[in-house]
């Protein structure tokens, strides 16, 4: 089998794909040990097909690649059970790169004795075990009640990333540079002759350049209800991290937080600690609701927008248009306006 690429969704999605599945073990089954050297199997995974379960990759070829990312949209945005998630354990080839993927009661993990897998903008919640296990760097990923150590010896290191309830220790055995470990049943870094700098520990255990220790629950933004964004006013970590881009571009990849936004370029000042990039004035997305209307709306207008063939209200806080962008009616139709484009918020 030659470079692939699939959707696991519950429908063929056309386009540039080669087909699709509907389990990630069907997927697996087809692609394993049938990618050649140098060859890449790609996954792009919707939300539409619910708990996608556990990834094996024991016995991929040797040189062969695999990416496995998220359909724009279906991202999960550390909030639990959001956008596309799994369970149980994904173990990863060498040279596997996986993207917004969410596991509840799962963890990450080599699968053939190397360390040079990737993750980007995951999370991991309530795992049995470990949150990441000897793979080979993290980016702005999220471990969240881990049992054991939350980030464990990864060979690349960690970068932009949170620790959260560990059950035992936060970042265990690696570098680490932009993190931030909170309520650590044991140490919240313990770098073992490993390298920190930037970091934040409630704990004392942040060493390093630029390091800070100490803070506090306020820094998140609501560490209770289980959401680990920034708080508004959390100066302590907020422009406290060190710019990868301007400093270290060799560990700058990718150069966009959990949520997706781009952090500061060359030149463009410090970055935050942790895996999210606060940004000023931005308008969370309120909660999804059938009727179209969203919480804090204070001023309406019609004739501008449709959902489906229906014209519906817009929606404006002060003079910022903030319609619920995933507004779907029973047939599962997006939010558009008059010329049929989506909705963004600021349109």
């Amino acid at each position: 089998m030659a470079s692939s690429k699939y959707s696991l969704s519950n429908s063929d999605k056309g386009g540039d794909f080669d087909g699709y599945y509907t389990t990630i073990g069907t997927w697996e089954s087809a692609v394993d040990g049938n990618t050649g050297n140098g060859e890449l199997a790609e996954l792009v995974i919707y939300a539409e097909v619910g708990d996608v379960g556990a990834l094996t990759q024991a016995g991929w070829t040797s040189g062969a690649l695999s990416k496995i990312t998220v359909n724009p949209g279906d991202e999960h945005k550390a909030v639990k059970n959001d956008g596309v998630y799994g369970s149980g354990r994904w173990y990863l080839f060498t040279d596997a790169i996986v993207e917004d993927i969410e596991l509840d009661g799962g963890y990450f993990q080599n699968s053939d004795g190397n360390t040079g897998a990737i993750t980007r903008r995951c999370a991991s919640y309530d795992s049995s075990i470990y949150g990441y296990n000897r793979i080979g760097y993290c980016y702005n990923c999220l471990s969240d009640s881990s049992t054991a150590d939350a980030y464990y010896y990864l060979s690349g290191g960690v970068y932009n990333c949170t620790s959260i309830d560990s059950g035992n220790r936060g970042f265990v055995l690696t570098d680490a540079i932009n993190c931030v470990a909170y309520n650590s049943t044991g140490d919240d870094f313990s770098p073992q002759g490993k390298t920190l700098s930037y970091c934040a520990s409630e704990d004392s255990t942040a060493t390093g350049t630029g390091s800070i220790t100490g803070i506090a629950s306020s820094v998140f933004a609501n560490y209770a209800g289980g959401d680990y964004h920034l708080a508004s006013d959390s100066t302590t970590v907020s422009g406290e991290g060190l710019n990868l881009i301007d400093n270290a571009p060799s560990l700058s990849d990718p150069q966009l937080d959990v949520d997706g936004d781009e952090w500061p370029g060359a030149g463009g000042g410090a970055w935050d600690i942790g895996f999210d990039y606060y940004v000023s004035g931005v308008i969370p997305d309120p909660d999804p609701l059938d009727t179209g209307l969203a919480l804090g709306a204070i001023e309406y207008e019609t004739g501008s927008m449709y959902l489906g063939d229906t014209e519906i209200e817009t929606m404006f806080l002060g003079g910022i248009n903030i319609t619920q962008q995933y507004v779907t009616d029973e047939n599962g139709a997006y939010l558009i306006d008059e010329n049929n484009n989506y909705i963004t918020y600021g349109d």
